[in-house]
């Protein structure tokens, strides 16, 4: 993988590898995109990103190839994430947010997760939310 220290905005569409790159060398982005990503429920996608320390924007969205069933962000995960966008996940039916965690995020976007039925109960606990956009 490159070194890159200075990046701070990266879209990777798609990832050929379901693993993504790991962080230690990329502490300074603030902003993720991952579009088409094939990622699945054997690798949690937001297990190599939950401690980006800059990291404000995360995008996962056009992944019909997702498998995954469920997205869990535990406490401490996320913690000056400012904007989160999933869109576009076809088997997500599932998305948990434990109390301490993504203490910072401002605004939330669930877009076309045909089996989320309901917005996530969990997000009562995103104490800083201003902005939920729920499109299904």
């Amino acid at each position: 993988m490159w070194r890159l220290p200075l990046l701070r905005s990266w879209s990777i569409d798609p990832i050929v590898s379901p693993e993504l790159p790991q962080t230690p060398q990329h502490v300074r982005l603030v902003k993720l995109v991952l579009s088409g990503s094939k990622l699945t429920d054997e690798y949690d996608p937001l297990d190599s990103l939950k401690d980006l320390p800059n990291l404000l924007y995360l995008s996962i969205i056009n992944d019909a190839n997702y498998e995954g069933e469920s997205l869990n962000f535990e406490d401490g995960d996320f913690e000056g994430l400012e904007e989160l966008e999933l869109g576009y996940l076809h088997s997500l039916s599932s998305i948990t947010v434990h109390s301490k965690a993504v203490p910072s995020l401002k605004k939330l976007h669930l877009r076309d997760i045909p089996e989320l039925k309901t917005v996530p109960f969990s997000i009562q606990h995103l104490k800083n939310l201003e902005h939920l956009n729920y499109q299904n």
